[in-house]
């Protein structure tokens, strides 16, 4: 329907106006910006026990794709409002959380950055179709963009990949303590 926000994906999400979702980011605002001064640590990390191999999780993945999205629909907002600056900080700060992302060396993680990626992507071009580009945020999006090294982990997510189904065969050929009585 027309004057929505969204007009695709299932029909419960279909009824969001501009306003409802402005009202929305106000509430999360706080939490936005924490996720904006995390994603942009050097060493932001995630507590994943890479001892469990196969069994290991990453309960962290789907939350930041979500968190993605979000930021996607603040910066729309942003550029809606004509605020260039604060449309592409939104584009960067999910460029940012990527980068973290990219340091995980396990394909899921390789899978997800690409994911977020794609919609700092979407973001960008919708923010620039609204409003002409703040120039001092344009070029600190390009110095973040022209230094991420996307394929830079990925060699090693196989090899990770290969010890994860390795795991469970040396739980398998390692025999059992001998028992003491």
């Amino acid at each position: 329907p027309a004057g929505y926000f969204i007009d695709f994906g299932p029909p419960r999400h279909r009824k969001a106006t501009p306003a409802q979702v402005r009202e929305i980011l106000m509430k999360d605002r706080p939490a936005l910006d924490l996720v904006r001064r995390a994603a942009a640590m050097p060493q932001c990390r995630f507590p994943i026990n890479y001892e469990a191999g196969a069994a290991a999780l990453f309960p962290h993945l789907p939350r930041l794709r979500e968190i993605a999205r979000v930021l996607s629909a603040r910066s729309l907002i942003a550029a809606m409002d004509g605020r260039s600056s604060d449309s592409l900080a939104d584009v960067g700060t999910i460029v940012d959380m990527s980068r973290q992302i990219a340091k995980e060396p396990v394909v899921i993680s390789q899978l997800v950055q690409y994911g977020c990626l794609a919609i700092a992507a979407g973001a960008l071009q919708r923010s620039l179709e609204l409003v002409p580009p703040d120039a001092g945020a344009a070029m600190t999006l390009y110095r973040k963009l022209s230094a991420y090294a996307v394929s830079a982990p990925l060699p090693r997510a196989p090899e990770c990949a290969r010890c994860f189904r390795l795991s469970p065969f040396r739980t398998i050929h390692t025999p059992p303590p001998r028992s003491t009585l």
